[in-house]
């Protein structure tokens, strides 16, 4: 299993592979944003494993595109990725940090993910 969780956005995808899968793409994610991954496993007898630990990905910011001069037979584009800065994120991952780090100790059981206690 794979469990993508937005950072503040709502944003959840739960994928299940078959054994052999190693990589997949997940799709709906927005520009400029945090994301936590993290993946578990089943063995033959249906036992889940703990989940991985969690791995914090942000996406990158959206290209901006300028038009510049456009005639009949040309038109002048310019495109650039503006710089993306680790700082901006580093007020949303504290607070996950915090607050899976200083959290009491929950119990989890097979079924559930790491946000779901029970």
């Amino acid at each position: 299993q794979l469990l993508v969780e937005g950072v503040g956005d709502g944003f959840k995808s739960l994928q299940v592979f078959p054994a052999e899968t190693t990589t997949t793409t997940v799709y709906g994610l927005q520009p400029d944003c945090l994301y936590c991954v993290t993946v578990r496993s089943q063995n033959l007898e249906d036992i889940w494993s703990l989940w991985s630990q969690k791995l914090a990905v942000a996406t990158l910011k959206e290209v901006a595109v300028d038009f510049g001069k456009t005639a009949e037979d040309f038109s002048w584009l310019r495109w650039a990725r503006p710089v993306q800065e680790g700082a901006a994120f580093a007020d949303p991952l504290g607070r996950l940090y915090r607050a899976h780090y200083d959290a009491k100790p929950q119990v989890y059981d097979a079924e559930s993910s790491w946000l779901d206690p029970t």
